[in-house]
């Protein structure tokens, strides 16, 4: 995003992100095994992603990102694997 819009969008949602994310951890402290909290995790770090002005913030964001969502779609390939048995 150009810098001027990112910074009124960060204004803006910055806050919302960050409370998301952080009742979206909470949660997960809450139930470790919680695929679609993890997944919501996930889509809550590439919004944060899109918001940070630094570089490297950006792409530790969206690693986080891909960490969580790995581990939502390894919970639901188990769970389903459980069921078919």
């Amino acid at each position: 995003l150009p810098a001027k819009a990112r910074d009124e969008l960060t204004q803006k949602v910055g806050p919302l992100v960050d409370e998301g994310l952080k009742a979206l951890l909470k949660e997960l402290d809450l139930k470790p095994n919680d695929s679609d909290a993890m997944g919501y995790v996930n889509l809550m770090y590439r919004q944060k992603a899109d918001l940070e002005a630094d570089a490297g913030a950006r792409e530790a964001d969206l690693k986080q990102a891909g960490q969580f969502f790995d581990k939502s779609l390894a919970l639901r390939k188990a769970a389903a694997e459980k069921a078919s048995k």
